[in-house]
């Protein structure tokens, strides 16, 4: 499926001949298997695979994609990408000294993880994310942790496909909406309500607010929202206080009619959710 604007050229797959394809099952393994990824030059595609007694013939996938690359030398390997949803994670934000290194940033993380899980560390997937904040005022990490347990069993409503890399749903919502939305700044609130789930993600400068609900539509979300984080005129690092929001971003895929009037509504050529997991960046 092609999109009007001009998106630049996915030079990782020129670069190490790699592919990212982004995997959702929006209904669960039962039901529509959703993949996106970007042809040559930058533009995303999907096609939509539904099981068939039980089985996926993941054959359709890699001629759809070998038709979009418009490919006849090697076949590019496939980094098959999802992820979780928030109620499947731990996820915490720490505020550290600034240049504080990766080797330190993992110790902060094992320490805290140590001290809010009821279990132990080697029952547990964690990774983080470590961002300077502005003005040499510190640095800010960012830990997801996942029970083994419950990833493995995630990962293998996925089977025949090999999973590569199990990301956060609240990532995920970002990568794909600075892609759609590029020009929007300040502080952000992105919306998405498909069926009766509903996200919303709003990115501070101290922490990331993270949401997930069941709504029928954008306004329940957005309402929900607001009924657990609190505005705050000053940046806090305090879990339900937010600064007020500048722009309130609404995602919709292709099939979605949901509005909200005081929201910028972004219609995605692919579906929303898999189309952030082929935005994964490697680094």
């Amino acid at each position: 499926m092609q999109n009007k604007q001009n998106f630049p050229k996915n030079s990782s797959l020129h670069q190490s001949n790699t592919l990212n394809v982004g995997v959702w099952q929006p209904k669960g393994k039962n039901g529509a298997w959703e993949f996106v990824w970007q042809n040559a030059q930058g533009t995303p595609e999907y096609l939509t695979l539904f099981p068939k007694d039980g089985s996926l013939n993941v054959n359709d996938l890699h001629c759809a994609i070998d038709e979009s690359l418009n490919h006849h030398g090697k076949r590019p390997t496939l980094r098959m990408i999802t992820a979780a949803l928030p109620a499947m994670l731990s996820q915490k934000t720490l505020i550290l000294p600034a240049h504080t290194q990766r080797h330190a940033a993992r110790e902060h993380c094992e320490m805290a993880l140590k001290a809010q899980l009821p279990v132990s560390l080697d029952q547990v997937w964690f990774d983080y994310m470590l961002t300077p904040l502005a003005d040499n005022q510190g640095s800010r990490l960012d830990i997801f942790a996942i029970l083994k347990e419950i990833a493995r069993n995630y990962v293998q409503d996925f089977a025949p496909l090999s999973l590569h890399v199990l990301e956060s749903v609240s990532n995920v919502l970002q990568y794909a909406g600075r892609f759609l939305a590029p020009t929007a700044k300040g502080n952000l609130l992105y919306l998405y309500q498909r069926d009766h789930l509903g996200l919303a993600i709003a990115p501070q400068s101290l922490h990331t607010a993270i949401f997930q609900t069941e709504s029928h539509n954008a306004a329940d979300l957005y309402a929900k929202f607001y009924e657990k984080f609190q505005p705050s005129e000053k940046p806090s690092d305090k879990e339900n206080h937010i600064q007020p929001i500048d722009q309130v971003i609404l995602l919709q895929d292709p099939q979605s009619t949901n509005q909200l009037s005081n929201a910028l509504v972004v219609k995605s050529p692919v579906p929303v959710l898999a189309l952030g997991c082929a935005l994964w960046p490697e680094d």
